[in-house]
C-alpha cells in the first residue's frame, strides 16, 4: 500500500467517525447515503437496531436494499434529488438480511456534504400505534439488543415527560450517566463478543440497584443513564455508590476481568428547560470522576 493510500484510509476513518458523532446526537434512528452509488456512509447505533444489524455493519450498504420495493426507493430518491430534502415520507423498510415482515415508517432527508462528497442525511421516525409490524420497530428502538437496558432514544422520550412532571409539581428528579472504566481496553484487547458479555453483565448489576420507577438506559458505547425519579442529592448519592461498589467489589468474567464505574450525577433545577441541562451537569461530573483517577461518584 502507498502513502497515498494509507492516508485516504485515515481521512476516510475520520470522516466516518465524525459522521458518526454527529448521528449519535439524534435520538432517532439516522443514516448517511452517499449519493453517488446510495451506499451507506455512516449510521447510528439506532439505525443498526433498526435493521437488525449494527452501525458498522450498516456501512457500505445499499441503502435501496433497506427499503421493501425497489419502485418505493425510486420514488423518494427521485423527489430528494429533484427538491434537496423529503419530509415525512411514507415508505416500508425490512433488514439488512431482508428475514423480517416490513415496518412501515416516515423518513425524511435532506442533501448536503461531508467534506469534499454529496450525501443525504436520513431520519427515520417510527410511529407510535398498535400495528404488529410498527410494534416490533417500535419494541426494537426501545431496547439495546446488548443489554436488554432501554435505549437512549426510549430514555430521551421518557427522560422529557419526567422533566415536564417534576418541574410543574416541583417534585426532585436526578439524573447521572456512568462510564465502565477501562471498557474500550477490554474491547481492544478481547473483542467485541466478550466485551458485550460483560457490559450485558454490567448492566444487570446497574439494574438490580435501582427501584422499578427508577429508569435506566444504554448511553454510550460505553456507558449507561440513570433516571431517579422523586430522588434528590442525598438519596441518589446512595444509590451511585452501591452500583459503583457492586461493579467494583466482583470481577467479571468468571473472576478474569476487573471493572469498575465512573459516576457524574446532577439534581433538577428550576431554571432547567429541557434533559439536555442535566445531561451537560452530569457530564462534567462524570469528567471529574475520570479524572480523579475513575471509580469514583462525583455530583455536578
Amino acid at each position: 500500500m502507498s502513502d497515498g493510500d494509507g492516508q485516504d484510509d485515515q481521512a476516510d476513518d475520520r470522516k466516518q467517525s465524525a459522521a458518526r458523532a454527529l448521528l449519535d446526537v439524534s435520538g432517532q434512528p439516522m443514516l448517511l447515503m452517499r449519493e453517488s452509488d446510495t451506499t451507506v456512509v455512516a449510521a447510528n447505533r439506532l439505525a443498526g437496531e433498526l435493521f437488525d444489524s449494527s452501525a458498522d455493519e450498516l456501512q457500505g450498504v445499499d441503502v435501496k436494499s433497506l427499503f421493501a420495493d425497489e419502485e418505493s426507493f425510486v420514488a423518494f430518491a427521485s423527489k430528494l434529488y429533484a427538491e434537496g430534502a423529503v419530509e415525512q415520507r411514507p415508505v416500508s423498510l425490512t433488514t439488512v438480511a431482508g428475514d423480517r415482515e416490513p415496518s412501515k415508517v416516515q423518513i425524511s432527508a435532506r442533501l448536503g456534504r461531508l467534506a469534499e462528497e454529496s450525501v443525504a442525511a436520513i431520519v427515520i421516525e417510527v410511529p407510535d400505534n398498535h400495528s404488529p409490524i410498527d410494534a416490533i420497530a417500535r419494541e426494537q428502538l426501545d431496547r439495546d439488543r446488548t443489554t436488554g437496558l432501554y435505549s437512549r432514544a426510549y430514555f430521551l422520550r421518557i427522560a422529557r415527560h419526567e422533566l415536564e412532571r417534576a418541574l410543574r409539581y416541583e417534585r426532585t428528579l436526578t439524573l447521572a450517566l456512568l462510564e465502565i472504566d477501562g471498557f474500550k481496553k477490554v474491547l481492544k484487547d478481547r473483542g467485541k463478543d466478550t466485551a458485550d458479555e460483560l457490559l450485558a453483565e454490567v448492566a444487570e448489576r446497574c439494574r438490580g440497584c435501582v427501584r422499578d420507577l427508577d429508569l435506566i438506559a444504554r448511553f454510550r458505547d460505553d456507558g449507561f443513564v440513570a433516571l431517579l425519579p422523586e430522588t434528590g442529592l442525598k438519596g441518589a448519592k446512595q444509590v451511585f455508590e452501591r452500583m459503583r461498589g457492586v461493579i467494583a467489589g466482583e470481577p467479571f468474567g468468571n473472576g478474569k476481568v476487573e471493572l469498575s464505574l465512573s459516576i457524574g450525577y446532577s439534581e433538577l433545577l428550576p431554571t432547567d428547560d429541557a434533559t439536555a441541562d442535566l445531561l451537560q451537569r452530569a457530564d462534567k461530573a462524570l469528567y471529574r470522576a475520570v479524572e480523579s483517577g475513575r471509580n469514583a461518584v462525583k455530583v455536578a
